[in-house]
């Protein structure tokens, strides 16, 4: 099975869409059946997405938006962290 997963990054002020395949989730060692990215939203802080999964941590993808700049141990979704 080959996953082709993206993030669609809409900026109305720009009238703008960008499709960005997620190449770290397409390509890797991942059960698709079980597995998968839940949501994704971008930090205030850093400008960075951040986003959680099913069977996943949560992470922060890198400059490109296509790969996982860094898996993080809590999750940026939870009540506990806010």
């Amino acid at each position: 099975m080959q996953m082709h997963l993206t993030i669609w990054i809409i900026r109305p002020r720009d009238r703008t869409v960008d499709v960005v395949p997620q190449d770290w989730f397409n390509q890797g060692n991942y059960d698709f059946a079980y597995q998968g990215v839940r949501r994704v939203a971008r930090d205030s802080n850093s400008g960075r997405i951040v986003g959680e999964g099913v069977r996943l941590d949560a992470f922060v993808l890198d400059e490109s938006n296509r790969r996982v700049a860094k898996w993080l141990r809590s999750n940026p979704f939870s009540f506990e962290s806010a």
